[in-house]
């Protein structure tokens, strides 16, 4: 498989270029509550990683990374299967869909791993809404549904919307 990785684009479309490389299957992205961070999934190896922010469209690399894309590792919940695509609530906590798990993976900036089990083998995709963000919608692959629950932390709006 090809490397994959992340870029940075300007809203305009003036200019692109590459921030996070290689990476085995990057995913879903976002911004950490406070702007401060990048956090990247990576698909295959189902990890969740973190790049800070020192200015837009730059990040810091950290040192001790044992990646050559430079991340910050911040978890990985193990096993087989795959991860996609994922939202964060208010609390930063990334909620990531795990399709071949069944499940939701919910990962605190600390790292800590919390495991929802899900109707469906095939969670693909999070999103926040409802009036207050905080309904949990899930895309379900497997049955071609969309769950909504209601979840404890509102999430996080879209930066551009």
């Amino acid at each position: 498989m090809d490397p994959a990785g992340h870029g940075y684009a300007l809203p305009d479309g003036s200019s692109i270029r590459q921030v996070v490389w290689p990476m085995d299957g990057a995913n879903g992205i976002a911004l950490t509550p406070d702007n401060s961070a990048l956090l990247v999934v990576e698909t295959f190896n189902r990890y969740l990683w973190r790049f800070p922010i020192t200015a837009p469209g730059e990040i810091a690399r950290d040192p001790q990374s044992f990646m050559p894309h430079g991340g910050h590792f911040v978890a990985g919940p193990g096993g087989l299967g795959s991860v996609d695509s994922f939202s964060l609530d208010s609390a930063g906590n990334a909620v990531i869909a795990a399709p071949l798990a069944g499940a939701l993976y919910v990962i605190s900036p600390e790292g800590a791993i919390e495991t929802i089990p899900m109707p469906d083998m095939a969670p693909t995709n999070t999103c926040f809404g409802g009036a207050d963000l905080g309904t949990l919608y899930v895309t379900l692959a497997t049955t071609q549904r969309v769950l909504s629950m209601p979840w404890p932390r509102p999430g996080l709006p879209l930066n551009f919307q």
